[in-house]
């Protein structure tokens, strides 16, 4: 069966959508090519995913700008800052390659968030200039 020749790391979201995909399997049985409908429907659930985590995205991004805009905000973003520091310092040789992948996500979501919070605040702080 071609599902075993899969990749290991892709195994589980490939077996989550077929399964998801049988949720519906009513309506994808009464198409002319079920095969193609099935991937239709997995397609559309990739698309609600990704519509809700873009949702979530925006709701995070403008909750950190009204962060940002206090000097608590900017002791918040230090602090996250500083907690992924220091969970770099503190893991464990074995299990190093995971936590290295995980420590500079962490990392560099922390750095974008910070950059996004001081851009939003130089822009708001920015005095106008006058049109002549």
């Amino acid at each position: 069966m071609w599902r075993k020749k899969i990749d290991k790391s892709l195994k589980p979201y490939l077996e989550k959508f077929i399964t998801e995909t049988y949720f519906h399997d009513k309506a994808f049985k009464l198409a002319e090519d079920p095969s193609k409908a099935q991937l239709w429907i997995a397609i559309a659930l990739l698309s609600k995913q990704l519509y809700n985590l873009e949702m979530k995205v925006n709701y995070l991004e403008r909750a950190l700008k009204d962060i940002s805009q206090t000097k608590e905000g900017e002791k918040f973003l230090q602090e996250i800052e500083e907690k992924v520091k220091s969970k770099e310092k503190e893991k464990e040789p074995k299990e190093q390659k995971k936590v290295e992948k995980e420590t500079k996500a962490l990392g560099t979501g922390a750095s974008l968030l910070s950059q996004i919070a001081r851009i939003s605040v130089k822009k708001k702080t920015k005095p106008k200039k006058k049109k002549k």
